[in-house]
C-alpha cells in the first residue's frame, strides 16, 4: 500500500525477486536431495544383471538336481542291493530291507544337487546378497530346517519361510592374531596339550573353538540345510516305517501258510491217508494264495515308497529354488525410506502453498 495516497501496490519488484529466488532454490534443493537418495539406493543394490546371472545359475542348478534325482534314483533302485529286498528274497532278507532303504538315501538321494547347491549359495553369498545380514551367510542348522517342520525361532517368535532355509546366524567375532599368525595362535609350543578329560568335554571345547577361532564346528554350513533335513526326516520315518511293514507282511504270510498247512494235515489225519490230494490240495492252495498276495503286497509297498521319495525329493528342490530366488529377487535392493518420501511431499506443498500465495497477490493487484 502507497504510504502516501493509500492505494495497493502489491509486491515490490525487489521481494517478488527475492521470494521467486527462494522457491526455485528449494525445488531445487528438494530435486537434488532426491537425486542424491536415489543414487545412493542404486549404488547399494546389487544391479539387474548381477540378479539375472545368479537366477540363470538357479536355473542350471534346478535342472541339474531334478535330472540328478531321476537318474541317480533310478541307478539305485536298479542295483543288487535294492533288487535283494523283492519278494523272492523276503524271507531271508527280511533284515536288509531297512539297510538297503538307508542305503538308497545316504548313498544317492540328491548327493550331487547337495554339494552343488554349496556352490550356489557361495556364489549367491559373494554377489553380496547377505551383506546387511552380518557377515558370511552362515545357513545356521537350527534354522535352515523344513518350513513344516520348525516355524518358531528359539526366542519363540515365528520366523519367515525364507530364514526357515536361508537364516543368517550372527556373525562371529574376528579372531585375534599375533605376530605369529593365527596358525601361530593354535600351533605353539606355548600352548597346553588338552588332556583325555579335556577332550571328553564336548560342549566346552566347541564353545573355546568358536571363542578363539570364529568357527562353530557343528554348526557353520553356509548353505541351505533343506536337504540334509529332509533326507534325515526320510530315514527316520519311511526307513523304520518300510521295515515295519516288510516284518508284519512275512508274519501274516507265515502264519496263513501255517494255518493252510494244519488243516491239510488235520485233514490228512482225520481221515486216515484216504483225502491226502485234498490235504495236499488245501495246503498247496493256501501256499499260492499266499505267496501270490506277499508279491502283490510288498511290490506295492516299495513302488509306493520309491514313489515318495521322488516326489520328497521333487517338493524339497522345488521350495529351495524358489527361496534362492526369493532372496536373488529381494535381498540387497535398496528402496527410499517413507520418512524421506514425507518429508518431500511436504516441501513440495509448502511450495505450492506460496506460488498460490503469489498467485492470489497478482489477482488482487489486477483487480
Amino acid at each position: 500500500m502507497d504510504p502516501i495516497t493509500g492505494d495497493s501496490i502489491g509486491l515490490r519488484p525487489t521481494l517478488k525477486s527475492h521470494i521467486r529466488s527462494t522457491l526455485d532454490s528449494a525445488t531445487d534443493a528438494i530435486a537434488l536431495s532426491e537425486k542424491v537418495a536415489s543414487a545412493a539406493v542404486v549404488s547399494n543394490s546389487i544391479p539387474e544383471q548381477k540378479r539375472q546371472e545368479i537366477s540363470q545359475a538357479i536355473s542350471a542348478w534346478a535342472q541339474h538336481a531334478h535330472t540328478d534325482l531321476q537318474v541317480s534314483l533310478a541307478n539305485t533302485l536298479a542295483s543288487r542291493s535294492w533288487r535283494r529286498t523283492t519278494w523272492s528274497r523276503l524271507l531271508w532278507r527280511v533284515d536288509d530291507v531297512g539297510v538297503a532303504a538307508e542305503e538308497v538315501l545316504r548313498s544317492h538321494w540328491l548327493l550331487d544337487a547337495e554339494s552343488t547347491l554349496a556352490f550356489l549359495a557361495g556364489r549367491i553369498e559373494q554377489a553380496g546378497f547377505f551383506r546387511s545380514g552380518g557377515g558370511i551367510a552362515n545357513f545356521n542348522p537350527d534354522y535352515a530346517m523344513h518350513a513344516s517342520d520348525r516355524a518358531i525361532s528359539k526366542s519363540g517368535a515365528p520366523i519367515s519361510k525364507e530364514r526357515a532355509f536361508l537364516a543368517p546366524a550372527q556373525a562371529s567375532s574376528t579372531p585375534s592374531t599375533s605376530s605369529k599368525g593365527l596358525l601361530g595362535k593354535f600351533f605353539t609350543d606355548k600352548v597346553p596339550q588338552p588332556s583325555p578329560a579335556d577332550l571328553l568335554q564336548t560342549s566346552s571345547q566347541v564353545a573355546k573353538v568358536e571363542q578363539e577361532g570364529g568357527i562353530n564346528i557343528f554348526h557353520t554350513r553356509p548353505w541351505p540345510l533343506a536337504i540334509h533335513f529332509t533326507r534325515q526326516k526320510l530315514l527316520h520315518t519311511l526307513v523304520p516305517s518300510l521295515q515295519a511293514r516288510a516284518q508284519s507282511l512275512l508274519a501274516q504270510s507265515l502264519t496263513t501258510i501255517s494255518a493252510t498247512s494244519a488243516l491239510g494235515i488235520w485233514l490228512y489225519i482225520a481221515t486216515g491217508g484216504s483225502m491226502v490230494a485234498e490235504a495236499g490240495a488245501i495246503a498247496a492252495l493256501g501256499l499260492v494264495w499266499t505267496l501270490r498276495r506277499l508279491q502283490k503286497k510288498w511290490e506295492g509297498e516299495r513302488e509306493s515308497w520309491e514313489a515318495e521319495v521322488r516326489e520328497h525329493g521333487r517338493v524339497v528342490l522345488s521350495e529351495v529354488e524358489e527361496v534362492l530366488r526369493s532372496v536373488v529377487r529381494t535381498n540387497e535392493r535398496g528402496t527410499l525410506r517413507n520418512a524421506d518420501m514425507e518429508d518431500w511431499q511436504r516441501a513440495r506443498e509448502a511450495l505450492e502453498k506460496v506460488e498460490e500465495a503469489l498467485q492470489e497477490v497478482k489477482a488482487g493487484n489486477k483487480e
